[in-house]
């Protein structure tokens, strides 16, 4: 009863509590057309799990420009965008988002 109880807390309370991981993204400017990039830190990830990012551009919440399970994506225009990054440790799931906004410093000739 005891090992039930001790795996009920590890695998659902306490990533409720704060004991999951959590993730930041670091934009870089838009200084030529499609230049722009998502750099991805995850924090206190568990080494036994994998992160999906899925990058969704603002408004548009639905349908995800991109999935990936890399720390970096490229190839971004100015604008307004949400990331929401999944870990998956064995069954159990837990995610994070974020908004960001890539800032367009393109100077036209």
């Amino acid at each position: 009863m005891l090992k039930r109880f001790l795996f009920f807390l590890g695998f659902f309370v306490f990533p409720t509590l704060g004991f999951g991981f959590t993730f930041t993204v670091t934009p870089t400017p838009e200084s030529c057309i499609g230049n722009g990039a998502l750099i991805f830190t995850p924090n206190n990830a568990d080494t036994n799990g994998t992160i999906v990012y899925e990058i969704y551009e603002l408004p548009n919440t639905t349908v995800p420009i991109a999935t990936i399970t890399t720390n970096i994506f490229n190839g971004l225009s100015a604008g307004n965008y949400r990331i929401i990054a999944k870990e998956t440790v064995g069954v159990v799931v837990s995610s994070q988002q974020q908004d960001v906004t890539i800032i367009n410093q393109v100077v036209p000739l």
